[in-house]
């Protein structure tokens, strides 16, 4: 099926994920529309789309003591009155601010059909990190030591050998994270007024090694499409590895989780053995590479939203080298520059 002539809409407030969800997408011959939060201003982004129109975060925020700072369904209403009017076939959500309002309130009868996302269930636990720890223990899958930091009390008891990672337990791009010597460091970073410093707080052993990544996208629990790398400076070796497929099935299937997503891993230097971190229910940070490899994740994911067979369209990888490009680069200092707001 020929998909170059879809009208796709983006739905997004992060800059950096709508710069690389737009290069997949132009790279299967579509020119997407814009729907974005008014803070963005990215105008060789707006080279290659087609509509762009905005709406201010704060006519769509939801309830204040959302954690994810989710989007509401007034949202969903501003997608439904842009699909009307420009005619959408096909609307994306990039970010988890705009897909939980989009999971929650999109119809059968909308008009355009939905790309496949996660629950607003699965959502929120992956976004939990000690909720999905704690999943991660009950299913027998690998991941380092974890235990919850609730009070500083329990610094004292935890059975963790040092150094250890402390996280808050809801934030996303690597922000509160803190890798700490001794049980003194511990309280002194909880006393210390840094943000996301104060408890609760999860609690890792130190992983030495390298950073590999599991991209999938799953059909209610049955991943449909996957590929598997290691992550260097200058590119990412995409690998065969079934200790990892097994490992993204298991999760997959557990949850019937559904929609694409990337799974962050260490291969531990100690003993080769790979260990979970987390996974995003989202467009994420390396999804190009696995384009420029040869399998487009966001052109399979349309097409499972068209009724296709992916099975009939996906073909493994074999182990092959993508290097760093300048797209690369410009996503990645776009998030930089947004991270620092």
């Amino acid at each position: 099926m020929d998909i170059s002539r879809l009208h796709v809409l983006l739905v997004s407030s992060t800059p950096s994920l709508t710069w690389l969800a737009t290069g997949c997408l132009n790279r299967v011959g579509i020119k997407p529309s814009l729907l974005t939060s008014t803070d963005f201003r990215l105008p060789r982004l707006l080279r290659r789309t087609r509509v762009h129109e905005s709406f201010h975060p704060a006519d769509a925020t939801g309830h204040a003591d959302d954690d994810l700072g989710a989007y509401s369904e007034r949202l969903v209403a501003r997608v439904e009155d842009f699909c009307r009017r420009h005619k959408v076939d096909v609307v994306l959500p990039v970010d988890l601010r705009c897909i939980l309002p989009m999971g929650e309130h999109w119809q059968s009868d909308a008009p355009a059909r939905l790309f496949p996302v996660a629950a607003p269930v699965d959502i929120r636990l992956l976004h939990d990190k000690w909720h999905f720890s704690t999943l991660c223990k009950e299913r027998g899958l690998p991941q380092p030591a974890s235990e919850l930091i609730a009070r500083d009390e329990d610094i004292d008891a935890l059975p963790l050998r040092y150094p250890i990672v402390v996280k808050p337990l809801n934030r996303a791009n690597s922000a509160g994270i803190y890798r700490l010597d001794s049980a003194p460091a511990v309280h002194a970073h909880l006393r210390s007024g840094l943000p996301f410093s104060a408890p609760p707080l999860l609690a890792q052993e130190f992983i030495p090694g390298r950073d590999m990544g599991c991209s999938l996208l799953a059909d209610r629990g049955e991943i449909k499409a996957f590929t598997i790398f290691r992550q260097y400076k200058l590119g990412r070796a995409f690998t065969e590895h079934a200790g990892i497929e097994a490992m993204a099935r298991e999760l997959v299937s557990a949850m019937r989780f559904h929609g694409i997503g990337h799974i962050d891993l260490r291969e531990d230097r100690r003993d080769r053995s790979a260990k979970l971190f987390e996974i995003n229910p989202r467009v994420w940070g390396s999804i190009l590479y696995s384009a420029r490899a040869g399998v487009n994740f966001l052109e399979l994911g349309i097409r499972q939203t068209l009724g296709e067979d992916i099975a009939t369209v996906f073909k493994p990888l074999r182990p092959r080298w993508v290097r760093v490009s300048a797209r690369d680069r410009l996503g990645n200092r776009i998030n930089e520059l947004m991270s620092r707001r």
